[in-house]
Formats: C-alpha cells, sequence, structure tokens
C-alpha cells in the first residue's frame, strides 16, 4: 500500500503554499525558487502549482549547495579603523 501512496503523491498538484505547509519552507522562497527555474513548477493563472516530490527534490539540492563558511568571506569588508595614535586628517573629517 505505501508503494500505491507514493504513486499518488507524484501525480498530485499542490500549490505553493500547501507544500510550504509539508515542509516547512516559506512560500514565497518556493515562489523565488520556482521563478528562478530551480524548483520544477507551473503557473496556472496566479497560482503556482507542484508536487511534493519535486519541492523535496529541491530542498534537498539546496541544503547541499556549497557556500561561504561564517567568517570565510561572503559578506561587504569593513572599514579599517584608524589607529589610536594616527594623525587626524588635515580637512577636519575622519577617514
Amino acid at each position: 500500500m505505501e508503494h500505491d501512496a507514493t504513486m499518488a503523491e507524484r501525480r498530485e498538484w499542490v500549490t505553493l503554499v500547501e507544500a510550504s505547509g509539508h515542509v516547512g519552507v516559506p512560500a514565497v522562497t518556493l515562489r523565488a525558487a520556482a521563478l528562478a527555474g530551480r524548483l520544477e513548477a507551473v503557473q496556472s493563472g496566479k497560482v503556482w502549482l507542484t508536487t511534493l516530490p519535486a519541492v523535496r527534490a529541491w530542498l534537498k539540492e539546496a541544503r547541499h549547495r556549497p557556500g561561504p563558511r561564517p567568517g570565510r568571506g561572503g559578506g561587504r569588508p569593513r572599514a579599517r579603523a584608524a589607529p589610536a595614535d594616527a594623525p587626524e586628517p588635515e580637512d577636519g573629517h575622519a577617514a
């Protein structure tokens, strides 16, 4: 019987809001993935439709996508503070 449930799930279309409730990812995130072509989904009028297996496959891929490690770049560089003993600029403005 479990096989039958899996087969039915593959054919069942769900809205992104419904899919969101099943996988715990915001619907706006699923919509962004669909618009970018990373999530298999179709638009029917104003509603986006997908399948739960497609969402689970996208989620598995998204979780394993490499990215910068925390504290190892990926953000904007910070301006360095001038040393405390540095002379002030002649125009009176801090650098």
